[in-house]
């Protein structure tokens, strides 16, 4: 490097006064433009897959989680959702859309007793192949979130971002096999259409007090 180029380079600062080494700052402001909006978020959860990935053999593994992928996309996507993320052994989708949060909390709702309606027969087949169970969690959470591109000279994406993900993330999480819990938001959007059961409060991390939990049972009627 010349000298001129050296003091060229130690003049390149950002807003913030820190040296943008590559020039990135540059590239990823102008994309960055967000929206505030009301979704509703859904992780699914492959339980035990560090078992199941032990317990078979690499080529099995993939393609019995690349079947997985497809049927989870295909139950977002059904029901109007998009795919925010793949989680390593799951998915994240998102439910957003211009005719009011009942709706797309139903949407979230709906996909997910779907999606437990068609994982019916991989999981039948895994058993019966080799002895193995297949099951999954789901979490859904109703609140405001932000949303845009994320990402520079590396990659991009689009996302959903904010607490009310997070906290889709921790009830998946709480959710026993097989199951599907919501949130107290989500549930008092869906009450006169699904049939709950009320779980109780629970202490979740990182939520500033209990949060009420109901298990998805089945459409109402």
């Amino acid at each position: 490097m010349t000298s001129n180029e050296m003091l060229t380079s130690r003049k390149r600062w950002t807003p913030h006064g820190r040296r943008d080494r590559h020039g990135a700052l540059e590239r990823i402001v102008p994309l960055r433009r967000t929206e505030r909006k009301l979704a509703t978020v859904l992780f699914v959860d492959v339980y035990g897959s560090m078992d199941l990935s032990a317990a078979m053999e690499l080529e099995a593994w993939w393609l019995m989680l690349s079947e997985l992928f497809e049927l989870m996309c295909e139950g977002v996507h059904r029901f109007g959702g998009w795919i925010a993320n793949f989680t390593g052994d799951g998915i994240k989708g998102v439910f957003e859309g211009p005719d009011g949060a009942e709706v797309h909390a139903r949407q979230a709702c709906q996909a997910a007793l779907w999606l437990r309606h068609a994982l019916r027969a991989p999981s039948s087949a895994l058993l019966h192949e080799r002895g193995l169970e297949l099951r999954v969690r789901i979490g859904i959470n109703s609140g405001e979130v932000l949303m845009g591109t994320i990402g520079g000279r590396y990659g991009r994406c689009y996302i959903a971002s904010g607490y009310a993900v997070a906290l889709a993330k921790r009830i998946e999480s709480l959710a026993r096999p097989g199951r599907v819990y919501v949130t107290e938001h989500t549930a008092a959007l869906v009450a006169d259409a699904l049939k709950l059961q009320d779980l109780g409060a629970f202490d979740v991390k990182g939520a500033p007090a209990p949060v009420s939990v109901f298990e998805l049972v089945e459409t109402a009627g």
